[in-house]
């Protein structure tokens, strides 16, 4: 209890779409304390079948872009984060949230960004005083979820998942992030600065728990990795006319599916140039500016 208060204040790390403040106000709009911290001996796993965006249509079955984020502790990772704080309300709110999730209680550094392009502080950039902090984790399987989170009650774990999704939730290693999660914490992570978009990609794996996700979109969607983390104009509406070069499902695709044009000639060869000179992934390009 915060000295003053007559209630519990929470804090909780976003590492994946709360940390876009759009979101996090979307899901607690009671917030406060809205701020920028670093949690040690973590990284982000692709490992958990996203039911929310099976359920709103963002996910792709066939190419088996299923996958939403979760904390995992590894020794030679680290997390860049949103921190802020929410009431014991809203703490009911975060716990359904993100029901198909091991929560549990971390270590944070607060901490600003070298390069931040909205900054909440005027602090020097670096590490400063931390606190503990509420984050998202992975469970082993969904028999550890249904005995953490549905109190044993397979019945619960039918009711909340099979409508939306026959296979298990956790523990398969070919499933791949939902391009639009991907491309909402990517940006956000640019709106932060390049050192949240550097510590998403690098520090940010698939599910196989070897390939970084800056590996994976160079390898397999570098278009996406390219224009997603520079800035770009905000996709067209759903009632925009479809432009002539592209189809009715390609137009359904950038609207709905994920906010990113299709590419003119110059973005063409600018991802072109972009692979011919860095054949390296693990390196940031050096046109790699926000």
């Amino acid at each position: 209890v915060m000295e003053g208060q007559q209630f519990s204040l929470h804090t909780i790390c976003g590492f994946g779409s709360l940390l876009s403040l759009t979101s996090c106000l979307k899901s607690f709009p009671s917030l406060t304390g809205f701020r920028y911290g670093k949690v040690l001996g973590h990284r982000r796993v692709f490992g958990l079948v996203s039911i929310s965006c099976l359920r709103q249509g963002y996910s792709n079955l066939e190419k088996h872009e299923l996958a939403a984020c979760a904390a995992v502790p590894h020794p030679d990772s680290h997390l860049l984060v949103t921190l802020f704080e929410i009431d014991d309300k809203a703490l009911a709110v975060f716990h359904e949230r993100e029901h198909r999730q091991r929560i549990f209680t971390v270590q944070y550094l607060d901490y600003t960004p070298k390069d931040a392009t909205r900054s909440t502080t005027t602090a020097t950039p670096g590490e400063s005083g931390g606190g503990e902090a509420l984050i998202c984790g992975a469970f082993a399987s969904d028999d550890e979820y249904v005995r953490d989170k549905c109190g044993g009650d397979a019945t619960e774990f039918e009711a909340r998942v099979r409508p939306y999704y026959k296979d298990p939730l956790w523990g398969q290693s070919h499933i791949l992030p939902v391009r639009q999660y991907l491309s909402i914490c990517l940006r956000a992570a640019a709106s932060i600065s390049s050192e949240f978009v550097d510590n998403f990609l690098d520090h940010s794996y698939l599910n196989d728990n070897t390939t970084t996700i800056r590996r994976f979109l160079y390898e397999h969607q570098p278009n996406f990795l390219v224009l997603t983390v520079t800035p770009s104009p905000s996709p067209p509406p759903p009632s925009t006319p479809t432009p002539q070069h592209t189809t009715s499902t390609q137009q359904q695709q950038l609207t709905t599916a994920t906010p990113l044009y299709d590419l003119s000639e110059a973005e063409r060869q600018r991802v072109k140039t972009w692979r011919e000179t860095h054949p390296d992934p693990t390196r940031p390009p050096d046109n790699y500016v926000l």
